[in-house]
């Protein structure tokens, strides 16, 4: 487990291959993880639309959301491109088994997350910490999972069974 921002520095300059800035992408990380404390760094195969797959920086863990006045824990994944910054980040909401996917205007029925800051993503202007302080606000007033029900869904109920009429025996 990593303890700190320099430990993620290291593991990422060691371990992620074919970077075309990996001083850039380690500052940008560090930058988010100062803030975003439970958000961490990890190597993971990432599968591209059309089937090729690449050793890609995932930032895995949550933002805090706050939502009618409470604090919820927001699991997501933030997929860094071996070209950030000059291209964005996918981000993707990573329900838990407690939750559900809730579709909107910024988040697919596969938890892919759209925003304008992602579309507009600039080299120099975007980065990681400000695309997470966008998703917190943003999934503050939508949030992008619910609870799931507790059980299994409800039968309708059965009638009950009618036994025919027995007089009292005497």
């Amino acid at each position: 487990r990593l303890s700190n921002r320099m430990d993620h520095t290291q593991y990422l300059k060691a371990n992620a291959r074919g970077y075309t800035d990996i001083n850039t992408v380690c500052k940008d990380i560090a930058k988010l993880t100062k803030s975003y404390k439970e958000l961490r760094p990890r190597i993971e195969i990432f599968t591209h639309n059309n089937g090729a797959q690449q050793s890609l920086i995932n930032l895995l863990g949550t933002i805090p959301v706050f939502y009618k006045g409470r604090q919820y824990n927001i699991p997501i994944r933030i997929v860094v491109f071996d070209k950030h910054p000059a291209i964005a980040p996918y981000v993707f909401v990573t329900p838990t088994a407690t939750m559900l996917i809730r579709q909107g205007r910024h988040v697919d029925a596969n938890g892919k997350v759209y925003l304008p800051y992602l579309s507009d993503w600039k080299k120099g202007r975007s980065d990681l910490k400000g695309l997470a302080e966008i998703m917190c606000t943003v999934f503050g007033s939508e949030p992008p999972v619910v609870a799931k029900s507790n059980g299994p869904p409800a039968r309708p109920a059965q009638p009950p069974q009618v036994q025919p009429y027995q007089p009292p025996s005497q």
